[in-house]
């Protein structure tokens, strides 16, 4: 059986999620903003434990490791990423001997230690069963603990996906891995360039997103909190933070404790809101159009991955994408036009043509990776 990521990572050598350290403090404040966001100040990692399931190339580790934890444990089955981080710890961690890189697949992993903070970021989106696989990492959480997982599904990661398939018309997926590097780094790198604080070489952006194997399932905000409720995983904060709780804080007792229910209700409000970050959260809708668009880009999902795995027809996939500009037209038509834009180079490549300027698609991009933070209930205060 295919393992999502891990496959291909070690198949062609590589660790394709490097961030650019040049301006060391522009980094640590990128992480800073996004654990504050998530309600974790310093004060709530030093001196504590932390493990982290799929370190990457350990770019981000490096300021985790900056807030001195008492131990930090960094797990992965990936050889490339583990030499990287191992190098960046080395250089950068104030304190090296509390750093435990640990060379193992994460679904094998297996310890009776608890830890204060658990984080797994962009490893679970992806996995063949990515809620079990979460309640496998979120055992590691100990009563109190704070557990960051990563989320995305096939709406916030729409822009993503409209590209690969622009990608294969450019050139065929069965080419060699350089060769399809070589084409596609100069077509996209005028997209990445739209992102501010973009931060990610576009080779490594490509390699992930455009020419990697999509094997798994997606994992969403609201699967999330289903997958985790069921081990006493309380939503704590997430980034982008699209909700707002209005209950006094006096009413926040018994079941009322869990805001999970309010957050899946905003999210099916908010789902273009997610699919294109242009919006700044402008376009907020009915959750009925939330569900609508939410189920027709999953199944466009699925027939992407089957047109992928079998090498067939990209053209239902034409279809499916029309019926999701239109859905989602009322509720932002700079996002259908993004569609429509990407959908002619589709067309203009299958017949050979010179491709089409496309201003609105180029600068199209999602929250594609949604950030929570979960907080594991203790025995005394559980529901």
């Amino acid at each position: 059986m295919v393992r999502p990521f891990l496959d291909y990572y070690r198949a062609n050598s590589i660790s394709p999620v490097n961030q650019d350290l040049s301006d060391l403090t522009r980094h640590l404040e990128r992480r800073e903003s996004l654990y504050l966001a998530l309600g974790i100040v310093p004060m709530l990692v030093a001196d504590r434990s932390v493990i982290e399931f799929g370190p990457g190339s350990g770019h981000n580790a490096v300021y985790t490791s900056s807030l001195r934890p008492r131990r930090y444990v960094l797990v992965d089955g990936n050889p490339s990423g583990l030499r990287a981080a191992r190098v960046l710890l080395d250089q950068f961690s104030p304190d090296r001997q509390a750093c435990v890189l640990v060379d193992s697949l994460i679904e094998s992993f297996d310890s009776t230690e608890r830890f204060d903070l658990v984080l797994c970021e962009g490893t679970i989106p992806g996995q063949m069963d990515p809620a079990a696989f979460s309640r496998k990492v979120g055992t590691y959480a100990g009563e109190g603990g704070i557990l960051v997982v990563t989320t995305q599904d096939s709406a916030s990661c729409l822009a993503e996906l409209l590209r690969r398939v622009v990608a294969a018309q450019i050139v065929p997926r069965s080419k060699p891995v350089p060769e399809q590097l070589a084409r596609l780094v100069p077509f996209f790198s005028a997209h990445t360039a739209t992102i501010p604080g973009m931060s990610r070489p576009v080779e490594d952006w490509v390699l992930d997103n455009i020419i990697q194997p999509y094997v798994g399932n997606m994992f969403s905000i609201v699967q999330a909190i289903e997958a985790l409720g069921r081990d006493g995983f309380r939503v704590y904060n997430t980034s982008p933070r699209f909700f707002s709780i209005w209950r006094w804080y006096k009413r926040l007792i018994g079941p009322e404790r869990d805001i999970g229910p309010v957050v899946r209700s905003e999210y099916y409000s908010n789902v273009v809101n997610l699919m294109d970050y242009r919006l700044d959260g402008t376009a907020s809708h009915e959750t009925a159009l939330g569900e609508r668009v939410s189920s027709l880009c999953e199944a466009f999902y699925t027939t992407l991955k089957q047109t992928e795995a079998q090498e067939t027809s990209y053209v239902p996939l034409f279809e499916q994408l029309s019926e999701i500009a239109s859905a989602i037209r009322p509720a932002s038509a700079m996002t259908a036009t993004s569609i429509e834009e990407a959908l002619a180079i589709c067309r203009r490549a299958q017949e050979g043509l010179e491709l089409p300027t496309t201003p609105a698609f180029t600068s199209f991009f999602g929250h594609g990776q949604q950030y929570m933070s979960f907080v594991r209930s203790t025995t005394a205060g559980s529901n």
